[in-house]
């Protein structure tokens, strides 16, 4: 086996071969050596390949009850149209176990997908398959014809016995970002007879399989954005249901995974149990996670649409009127009805696009009740009114140039790039956070960073009266927790702080005066700065209505259940620092004009 020293050589090596045989049909990549495998058939029990079948076979019939959302499905072979292939081929790319292998058309995405994950050391490997590779598997499968069920036999004799199987999915821009297609591995044909056969065939392996050397932990980003790109509105409705699901997986298996620590030593059994020793919300399980069936308004429900203006958004501060507008559209839910706000005003377009937003919280949150909703949406109103008019006195041309892109913005199911954010990046980049929080609380806040269980990264708002209002008995169970924390080394009863000026002072943590603001410069559990009560208040009142008017989607974190850590942003404390948001970034400009990110 030939194992080149990096990536670089490997594709030098296959475009050498290609020289000779032309160039390969399809490609596959891996991050470390393995055999191509199905993922249901690298399982290894019955036992766990039903367990993992049953999460494929939901994940199916919920997005076929939803056919609308996918109405550009158009199959490579008309044959294919009207069969199940294609929700499983959704499954696959959505990290479910079927029998499907990922290939591409493309060498760039093999090469993304075997650097993608990997590690130092490991051997990275691109596979390749030409055209008399296809002739081989094509005359495979038509032997084991008999092996194969009736329904299988009948779809392999409508495609010539070719297991390669490609999809057009307008609405599922990772698909065609991929160049995907899928090679059928039915009865486990692949895994455990085709490549244990040609594996072992030394001259195949050296013109097929191109094995080099991971030189680089690095993840760059531009290999990241190709293999997956910013969700659409499509794409973000899949990804909610396979966050919640899997989060559905994980409670309901985490019994049985205590009661079998001795048999899976290799978990990370004490990194669960940290988990929930740290993020007991108990209080918020109700509210912000469920066992219910979720819904969104393209299930089968019945749509309507309805124009509103300003004077309708301007009704809608009132507290009794808002109430009012949420209990009524919660009625039409319950009746099997979906209401969506547009506008003819373009301004008004965009208020009407975030409140569909809050309301959609419902779909995600079923125990958001209307009091909860009505918090989030007037709180949405006042910040996006702050942004806007912000925006327009520090740049009149770049706030008409928004409205110009709102008057064109259609919402386009079929258009990747069609995206609310976009235009609102527009806004964000010229606009002071410091000066919104200020014009919505009437207060000074403090801006925090809020890291969730996968690593996303979003940016929260506290008003001053959330960190410093606490109880004395809630204070007292802190100062309990900061003397464990004193004890465990975690903190130390003193901190230097060095000014701008260079001059070092010491500041005391030992008294009872210290502050929750002050314990961010410590602490990064959630559970530490705040009990339940706590956290609701401040996501109804701050973090959600923050993150849908400031973050755009791909990084908002509405869950705690999913908080690792929350934290002052970086350098949050600078005197006179200016946090703005630009170009998908939060920094924070210096009295010097220097950039800190």
């Amino acid at each position: 086996m030939i194992v080149y020293e990096n990536i670089n050589k490997a594709i030098d090596a296959i475009k050498t071969v290609s020289l000779s045989k032309g160039s390969p049909i399809y490609y596959r990549g891996q991050n470390k050596d393995y055999h191509i495998t199905s993922t249901i058939h690298k399982l290894s029990s019955d036992e766990k390949i039903e367990s993992e079948a049953t999460k494929t076979h939901a994940f199916i019939r919920w997005i076929k009850e939803r056919n609308d959302l996918l109405p550009s499905v158009v199959a490579a072979n008309s044959i294919l149209h009207e069969t199940d292939l294609v929700y499983w081929a959704i499954a696959q790319h959505y990290g479910y176990k079927t029998d499907l292998i990922d290939f591409t058309t493309s060498l760039e995405i093999a090469t993304a997908f075997s650097l993608l994950g990997r590690t130092v050391g490991n051997t990275g490997v691109i596979y390749c398959l030409w055209e008399d590779d296809i002739q081989d598997l094509t005359c495979m499968y038509l032997r084991a014809n008999s092996f194969f069920d009736s329904s299988s036999r009948e779809l392999l004799a409508a495609v010539n016995y070719n297991p390669f199987f490609a999809f057009h999915i307008n609405e599922l821009s990772r698909i065609i970002n991929q160049h995907g297609l899928f090679l059928w591995d039915l009865n486990a044909i692949i895994s455990s007879y085709w490549t244990q056969k040609v594996m072992n065939d030394q001259e195949w392996v050296d013109s097929h399989c191109f094995y080099f050397c991971q030189t680089s932990d690095n993840i760059d980003v531009r290999i990241l954005r190709t293999v997956y790109p910013e969700p659409n509105y499509v794409e973000l409705l899949i990804d909610q249901y396979v966050q919640l699901e899997n989060k559905h997986y994980f409670y309901k298996n985490y019994g049985d995974l205590l009661n079998s620590i001795e048999t899976v030593a290799p978990l990370p059994i004490n990194s669960f149990m940290d988990y929930f020793a740290e993020n007991d919300f108990s209080a918020l399980q109700g509210i912000f996670y469920h066992d219910g069936k979720i819904f969104y308004p393209h299930d089968g429900m019945e749509t309507s649409s309805i124009d509103i203006d300003f004077s309708a958004v301007s009704w809608l501060e009132d507290d009794t009127n808002a109430l009012h507008f949420v209990k009524s559209w919660l009625q039409h839910l319950s009746n099997d009805k979906y209401v969506i706000f547009t506008s003819q005003n373009p301004v008004v377009k965009l208020y009407a696009e975030l409140i569909n937003e809050v309301l959609a919280l419902k779909g995600v949150f079923p125990q958001f009740a209307d009091i909860g909703l009505r918090i989030i949406l007037q709180k949405v109103i006042s910040i996006l009114g702050s942004l806007l008019w912000i925006a327009n006195s520090n740049s009149p041309e770049a706030y008409k140039n928004v409205c110009t892109k709102l008057v064109e913005y259609q919402f386009d199911l079929n258009d990747s790039n069609c995206s609310i954010d976009a235009i609102l990046d527009i806004v964000r980049n010229q606009v002071c956070l410091n000066d919104v929080a200020a014009e919505v609380w009437g207060e000074r806040c403090v801006f925090l960073k809020v890291v969730g269980s996968d690593n996303t990264t979003s940016s929260g708002v506290l008003p001053l009266r959330f960190v410093n209002d606490v109880t004395p008995d809630y204070r007292k169970k802190l100062l309990e927790k900061l003397q464990s924390l004193y004890e465990q080394g975690l903190l130390t009863e003193t901190k230097i702080e060095i000014s701008k000026s260079g001059a070092a002072r010491r500041i005391p943590y030992d008294k009872e005066a210290i502050t929750l603001k002050e314990l961010f410069n410590y602490v990064s559990t959630p559970t530490v700065l705040f009990d339940g009560r706590d956290m609701l208040n401040i996501m109804l009142h701050c973090f959600i209505p923050w993150q849908i008017v400031m973050c755009p989607k791909r990084s908002r974190l509405y869950n705690p259940l999913e908080y690792k850590e929350i934290r002052l942003l970086e350098n949050e404390n600078i005197p006179n620092s200016k946090v703005y948001y630009l170009e998908g970034a939060y920094v924070i400009l210096t009295d010097n004009n220097e950039t800190e990110v």
